[in-house]
């Protein structure tokens, strides 16, 4: 079973020197003077601390700019902590609450240090689950192999004996430690170091962001949770933020670098709790980043700047309308509002459902425009691992994830890498179906992985039918490098998604042979073609919104006006014919 563990890292690169502070000489040394700050060495991040060594910064982590309040709960996780006074589903962040003593040591606190009851209960109630480092450093290299043209550039992957790692690279005197930018070979032909600062990278349904910072590994659940060192950090800020100290000297040019990667990073969360975590996470990952290089803590001036920007690109939305959470055409709980962002080379502020590409019409605001070439906002790569499902009472719940994928689609960036359950390849369902067939038929999936034991990549977790993550390339077309995960056997192999006659995805090779073999079984005409099972048996739901445990969803029995002319169906219920 894999685990990511810190035990076994190499020796920290050179961060870099600077022309006007005294730095320690030792990489180590100057790593081990951040452990001694209280910031640095905390994975779980106290509010009252914050507000009060950055009170600025600390309302601009509340801030939500798109209607100018404050973010909103969006959980019921935290009302039973004074019953009765708190009721914050659909209300604002307060301050006051935030940072009173009694509740700020066992208030809002990252999913790793939470009690497995509580862990087990988020992901049970949001069908949340929550990523392992290992697993975001493997998304995440896919991006940058494709952007580098070539593989370990910030770290090496490793698995010895089930568990699943990395060791940080290069390392050694040839290049200082520092990651190298191809000047004339391969995809990175010509680029710098300054555009990889530049380009936009977004996680979609972040949580507490672990696929930007790596401050500590979310989904630890047996050891202490401790936070990773510079090092071996792996998000996609981290990497930006780790050029960024190689390659200048100056605060003043570490900060106007650092400020660049942060515009370039955006994120979008529902839950209020998860969104101020990931705030937090960002910010102080910058004040980590600071501390590492000159020893010393960034201004509070210099963190108001970097959390105000956090407050434009790390923001709250419903993924399914593009707004504010609570917020829809005809029911407005606060305003009918689309959430904005902002383009820092412009300084242009717009919706971000203006960056959605879509023929379809909007249900939800019809008026809004769709993308066009004049939307300034180019992501390069979208990446994250959304939630899995809507839970309904009494009956089947209902998944989600595909819209995510397709919502990362309808903005075109260069590549995608979403991690997801792998039961859309032989779900039922006209939602499902179509997806499936979406992916199956799409050229542009260059890289699948597919775990048949989501316990392998999830600790604790039983999902049927195992979980899959892949990388969309907007430039690919063709086969795809499919590697099924059985346990630590894998076996890799590249080919279509799409098998002929069959609109399932077959995950081993030789059920494909053995399908083709049947279907050309005395090659039988069109019409003398035998039916297969599939065409004698129906889904779950052959009536839309009619479940076959329809009976229990309001009762013994609806009312009779609901029936009126209605066909009468004949079931059994409790064993008795109804």
């Amino acid at each position: 079973m894999p685990q990511q563990t810190d035990n076994n890292a190499a020796t920290p690169h050179n961060g870099g020197g600077s022309d006007d502070t005294p730095v320690a000489d030792k990489p180590r040394e100057r790593e081990n003077l951040c452990r001694h700050d209280k910031f640095c060495k905390s994975v779980d991040l106290k509010e009252s601390q914050i507000q009060k060594a950055f009170p600025a910064a600390f309302k601009f982590l509340l801030a939500d700019q798109t209607t100018g309040e404050n973010i909103i709960w969006a959980t019921r996780d935290y009302e039973n902590f004074k019953p009765g006074e708190f009721k914050l589903y659909n209300e604002r962040f307060a301050t006051d609450v935030l940072v009173e003593e009694d509740l700020a040591q066992d208030f809002i606190k990252p999913r790793c240090v939470k009690s497995q009851k509580e862990q087990r209960s988020r992901t049970k109630e949001r069908a949340e689950v929550f990523t392992p480092s290992w697993v975001c450093n493997k998304q995440n290299n896919l991006i940058d192999e494709a952007w580098f043209g070539g593989k370990c550039v910030f770290n090496r992957e490793n698995n010895k004996n089930g568990v699943e790692t990395w060791a940080p690279i290069p390392e050694g005197a040839k290049h200082r430690g520092r990651i190298v930018f191809p000047p004339t070979a391969g995809v990175g032909k010509g680029k710098s170091w300054q555009d990889y600062i530049e380009l936009v990278r977004m996680e979609i349904a972040c949580g507490e962001a672990p696929y930007l910072v790596s401050r500590y590994d979310s989904a630890r659940q047996k050891r202490k949770p401790t936070v990773i060192r510079i090092s071996r950090r792996i998000g996609l800020l981290d990497r930006k933020l780790r050029v960024v100290s190689e390659n200048t000297s100056t605060r003043e040019e570490f900060f106007k670098w650092a400020k660049r990667a942060f515009q370039s990073i955006y994120a979008f969360e529902f839950q209020g709790d998860s969104l101020l975590l990931a705030r937090e996470n960002l910010l102080f990952s910058f004040y980590d980043y600071f501390c590492h290089k000159f020893s010393e803590a960034p201004t509070a001036g210099q963190m108001a700047d970097i959390a105000e920007i956090i407050s434009w690109n790390v923001f709250q939305m419903d993924a399914m309308t593009c707004a504010v959470p609570f917020t829809r055409s005809d029911q407005p709980l606060f305003g009918n509002t689309l959430c904005k962002v902002k383009d820092w080379k412009t300084g242009e502020t717009i919706t971000f459902a203006s960056l959605v590409n879509s023929t379809e019409k909007n249900e939800h605001y019809p008026n809004e425009k769709i993308k066009t070439p004049e939307t300034k906002i180019d992501f390069d790569a979208i990446i994250g691992n959304p939630p899995y499902q809507k839970e309904l009472k009494d009956t089947t719940d209902d998944p989600i994830y595909h819209h995510f994928v397709e919502l990362a689609k309808s903005l075109n960036p260069r590549y995608i890498s979403m991690i997801m359950p792998s039961r859309w390849m032989t779900a039922s369902g006209n939602e499902m179906s179509a997806f499936r067939e979406k992916i199956l038929s799409d050229t542009r999936f260059d890289i699948l992985h597919d775990f048949l034991e989501s316990n392998y990549v999830f600790q604790g977790t039983n999902i049927s039918g195992g979980v899959c993550f892949f990388r969309w390339n907007r430039e690919h077309n063709g086969k795809c490098v499919y590697t099924l995960h059985d346990g630590e056997n894998k076996t890799k192999t590249t080919r279509d998604l799409k098998t002929a006659d069959s609109d399932i995805f077959i995950r081993h090779s030789i059920c494909a042979e053995i399908l083709k073999k049947v279907r050309e079984h005395d090659n039988p005409t069109e019409h003398d073609k035998p039916k297969t099972f599939d065409t004698l048996v129906s889904h779950q739901t052959p009536f839309k919104g009619l479940f076959t445990n329809f009976f229990k969803k309001e009762g013994k029995s609806l009312p009779k006006k609901y029936f009126a002319g209605a066909i009468e169906i004949w079931g059994r219920e409790d064993n008795e014919t109804v």
